[in-house]
């Protein structure tokens, strides 16, 4: 392939280089939108997508070089010390924030991962500084990324939500209607059983059927253990740890969404089904300060329960920073 006839996309859906899907579906949720915004901005490119989850190969590399422009398409993979969070992967061994392999690389959507807290270390400031393209502005998910980003970092930054968003302008976010079903979610690197429990009784509580999507490989199994499940068995059903068996509920089903997989709730917003995200760390909490997602958070589950009763407990419909939005796209476009 021809130097500059591509664009090349460090894809949070890859696992691997055999093309193998994130076991995390959000991540796929999130590669869908992204893709779908670089095909429209750039219609006569060809994307080649190379997973963050795993170390790139020399070949990669000089393909992600050579590329027309290089994308980082969104999720939680900014971190203050890159080098030993490894949320994204880019080569084995040493010198990585000297050396790294790649450069020129535009945030599309990314946030803050885990110790959000953190002062940013000197050599992820010069891991940015070498990876990241010195001439556009990166887009970040929320005002704390771009914060860091351009205070800590001195990298120009730009709020825009997050990817998986940008339809959602004037979306509203108070439940207005009842139904029998609620599609709910778990998190499996983030438990609290006793928070965890009583979003389930409370849910119980509220609907007749409760219907459970594993997005991550180990939130099945966390389901499971937990005793208000085993007491309530026959009040569940539990979709297969599939995105295309969750997309075709979602778009068969009528439901509402409550649960702390953020981007599960997202798509949900997308599809026209009431939601509540039930934050349960850093990203969602920022995210809504910025654009009202409907977040409620997890040590104040009386919130949900008012949403659920039809209270008004939402000031405003989500809004997105669409001038921000539309800034960004305008660097690539001649």
């Amino acid at each position: 392939m021809s130097p500059g006839s591509y664009i090349a996309l460090l894809d949070p859906a890859l696992a691997d280089h055999k093309g193998t899907e994130s076991s995390n579906l959000g991540d796929l949720i999130i590669s869908n939108s992204v893709i779908g915004i670089l095909q429209d901005l750039f219609p006569k490119m060809e994307i080649l997508r190379f997973p963050t989850h795993s170390f790139l190969t020399r070949g990669q590399m000089k393909l992600i070089n050579n590329a027309w422009l290089g994308f980082i398409g969104g999720t939680n993979l900014l971190h203050s010390d890159m080098l030993h969070q490894r949320q994204l992967m880019l080569r084995d061994g040493k010198l990585l924030w000297l050396f790294p392999g790649i450069q020129n690389l535009i945030l599309m959507g990314c946030g803050w991962g885990p110790q959000p807290e953190m002062k940013m270390k000197i050599k992820t400031k010069l891991l940015f500084k070498k990876i990241l393209h010195p001439e556009f502005k990166h887009a970040c998910r929320d005002r704390f990324s771009v914060e860091k980003m351009e205070k800590e970092a001195k990298i120009p930054a730009i709020n825009t939500a997050c990817p998986t968003m940008w339809g959602l302008d004037g979306c509203t976010t108070n439940l207005t209607g009842r139904n029998d079903t609620c599609l709910f979610t778990l998190t499996d690197y983030a438990i609290d059983r006793t928070r965890d429990s009583r979003m389930i009784e409370i849910l119980l509580d509220h609907f007749n059927k409760l219907v459970f999507f594993p997005q991550g490989m180990g939130d099945m199994n966390y389901l499971y253990s937990l005793p208000v499940y085993t007491a309530n068995k026959s009040k569940f059903s539990v979709l297969p740890h599939s995105i295309d068996e969750f997309y075709r509920f979602v778009k068969g089903t009528q439901f509402i969404y409550a649960g702390t997989r953020l981007h599960c709730g997202i798509y949900c917003l997308t599809e026209n089904v009431p939601a509540m995200i039930i934050g349960i760390d850093n990203r969602s909490s920022e995210i809504a300060k910025d654009t009202y997602l409907p977040v409620c958070p997890g040590n104040h589950m009386e919130l949900m329960v008012n949403w659920l009763n039809q209270q008004k407990v939402f000031e405003y419909p989500v809004t997105l920073p669409l001038s921000s939005i539309k800034n960004w796209k305008k660097q690539f476009i001649n």
